[in-house]
């Protein structure tokens, strides 16, 4: 019995010693100097053994793992492709090896992020991308970082990367619509919105955006259906009232404004905006029956319709009035709010309180 266990100890070391011998000096010392963790001669011996032996996976391996402890991901990547193409043997390995460097990375990007050290935090994304450039992750965080440094173009490239690699992410589609918005690049933003609505038809964001595109792009029949369906959609949302309303106080349609306005300060009593152009839709109704009230008058009529249309106009005013009144409250060096203050007063008779807005006007433009 001694002398079969002494038999088989002797196997194994013999197997154990023939195992070294098939590898190379080269490969035998760079493990030797991974496990001393002096990679610079790791490095050294691992490129002497691949060109040696070009075809073995785990030389190459070694190579892009010794590479990712310099922080040289370039050569890191470039190696572990090269031991990928060869053999799948070490792709758990390698993917463990970037997924570290990769979460090494975007975390202290994130925290740098935080600390709003913008130029640092996208050196770190930067890397992040090129440890591991399908993850999209790190270029939603680059854009972010970019846009707060006012570089637009390299914010919408990353943006654009992100969504390569997750197609289905509607808040990254958000994000970059708007800023194609800002950008006065409406088509490209018109085609964001549209895509996150294909995804989530209900989104509010995206539907008050959308409109809001064909609105700035001059297309108002198109952005007034897209108002009505992100209203139908959101029927609680006063800002796409609001705009809704803007829109038809720029078509003139005065009467539909004051219904969207009077949801916004239904909602909120001192939206100075909504309080103005409230105001101003009535003034400009008021306006319109004065004009054709004159129009009969010169064609020397006196039928009651004059009379009718002489009480709904001073009815318009005095809305008008109201709302006007509490705008300049809430802002009394608002120049335009003075100015149509200043009509209301006129057209009611109040010339004194007139004058004296319409010189508030110009003691206003006077010290811009």
């Amino acid at each position: 019995m001694k002398v079969v266990k002494l038999l088989m100890v002797t196997l194994l070391v013999f197997a154990a010693l023939y195992y070294v011998g098939c590898q190379s000096t080269a490969l035998t010392s760079a493990k030797l100097y991974i496990q001393q963790e002096n990679y610079p001669k790791a490095i050294e011996q691992l490129q002497i053994e691949v060109k040696q032996n070009p075809q073995n996976a785990e030389a190459w391996y070694l190579l892009g793992y010794t590479q990712a402890m310099l922080g040289n991901f370039k050569e890191m990547n470039e190696a572990f492709e090269k031991s990928l193409a060869i053999s799948n043997k070490f792709e758990k390995d390698i993917s463990t090896v970037r997924r570290k460097y990769w979460i090494d990375n975007f975390n202290l990007g994130v925290r740098n992020l935080q600390a709003n050290k913008f130029e640092e935090a996208i050196k770190n994304f930067e890397v992040a991308t090129m440890i591991d450039p399908k993850d999209a992750n790190a270029y939603k965080n680059l854009g972010y970082a970019y846009i707060k440094l006012g570089n637009d173009e390299k914010a919408i490239e990353a943006y654009e990367k992100a969504l390569k690699y997750d197609s289905t992410d509607t808040r990254t589609m958000l994000t970059l619509g708007i800023e194609y918005q800002r950008l006065q690049k409406y088509d490209k933003a018109a085609e964001m919105f549209s895509r996150v609505l294909a995804l989530e038809p209900t989104n509010s964001d995206a539907l008050a955006n959308l409109a809001m595109v064909y609105d700035l792009k001059g297309e108002s029949e198109k952005a007034l259906e897209a108002y009505n369906n992100a209203l139908a959609k959101n029927p609680d949302d006063t800002d796409l009232y609001f705009n809704r309303g803007l829109l038809f106080y720029r078509k003139e349609k005065f009467d539909e404004a004051v219904k969207d306005f009077e949801k916004v300060l239904l909602n909120n009593p001192k939206d100075f905006e909504a309080l103005f152009y409230m105001g101003s839709s009535y003034l400009n109704l008021g306006d319109r029956l004065k004009k054709e009230r004159v129009a009969l008058e010169e064609q020397g009529k006196k039928d009651s319709k004059i009379k009718e249309l002489a009480e709904k106009e001073k009815k318009y005013y005095e809305e008008a009035l109201k709302y006007l009144e509490k705008a300049r409250d809430l802002k009394p060096d608002d120049a335009n709010v003075w100015n149509n203050l200043g009509i209301a007063y006129v057209r009611l008779g109040m010339s004194e309180k007139g004058m004296e807005a319409f010189q508030k006007v110009e003691e206003l433009q006077k010290n811009k």
